[in-house]
C-alpha cells in the first residue's frame, strides 16, 4: 500500500491482496486525514483479490473518510471487487453510479465524486414506490370510472323509467278512449 497527497486529495493505491491476511488492525486512514484533505482517491486496479475482511476494510475506510466530511473514490476496481461488492450489495456505496471503471484516466479518479446516486436496493425500493404510487393512481382510475359508469347506468335507468310511464299513459289513455261510448269520442279534443 502506497500513499501520496496531490493538493487536498489522498491517493492510496493498493495492490495484490486485500484480504483477512493483509488488513491491518485498527483505522489506518484516520492517520493519514490532515485537514487540508478533501478528497481520498483509493487506487485498487493492481488489486488481484478481495475477501470480505478486505470489502469491510474499505467500507470502514469510506466510512471514515465521510465521517471527516471527506469524499471518497475507488478507482480501477477489478471484476472480483465488482462480484463481491454485488453480492453484498454495497456497490452503490464503494464504487457508485460514476466509478472510474479503467486505469487509463488517472486524472478522473482526483475530480470528486459527482451527487450520491441511491444503491441497487434503494433503486428497487423506489421502483416498488413508483409502482405502488402508480397502482394508487390505477385504483383512483378505476374507481372514478365506476362510479361514472353507476351514474350513467342510473340516468338510463332513469330514461327507461321516464319512457316506459309515458308508454304506460299512453296505453290508459287508449285502452280509456276505447271505453268511452262512440258518441262521446266525437266531442273529444
Amino acid at each position: 500500500m502506497a500513499a501520496h497527497h496531490a493538493g487536498s486529495v489522498l491517493i492510496i493505491t493498493v495492490a495484490g491482496d486485500l484480504a483477512f491476511e493483509t488488513v491491518a488492525a485498527g483505522d489506518p486512514i484516520t492517520v493519514a486525514l490532515t485537514p487540508a484533505i478533501r478528497h481520498v482517491v483509493i487506487d485498487v486496479a493492481e488489486l488481484d483479490f478481495v475477501d470480505v475482511a478486505g470489502l469491510r476494510a474499505l467500507l470502514r475506510t469510506r466510512h471514515t473518510c465521510t465521517g471527516h466530511g471527506v469524499t471518497f473514490t475507488l478507482r480501477g476496481p477489478g471484476a472480483s471487487l465488482r462480484c463481491l461488492t454485488d453480492l453484498t450489495d454495497t456497490t452503490g456505496l464503494l464504487l457508485g453510479a460514476d466509478a472510474d471503471l479503467g486505469t487509463d484516466q488517472p486524472s478522473a479518479a482526483l475530480q470528486p465524486p459527482g451527487p450520491a446516486t441511491p444503491s441497487g436496493r434503494e433503486q428497487q425500493l423506489d421502483e416498488r414506490e413508483a409502482l405502488a404510487d402508480d397502482r394508487e393512481l390505477l385504483a383512483d382510475e378505476r374507481d372514478h370510472l365506476l362510479a361514472e359508469r353507476q351514474d350513467r347506468v342510473a340516468a338510463h335507468q332513469d330514461w327507461e323509467d321516464i319512457r316506459e310511464d309515458l308508454a304506460n299513459q299512453r296505453e290508459h289513455n287508449l285502452e280509456h278512449r276505447e271505453q268511452r261510448p262512440p258518441n262521446s269520442r266525437d266531442h273529444d279534443c
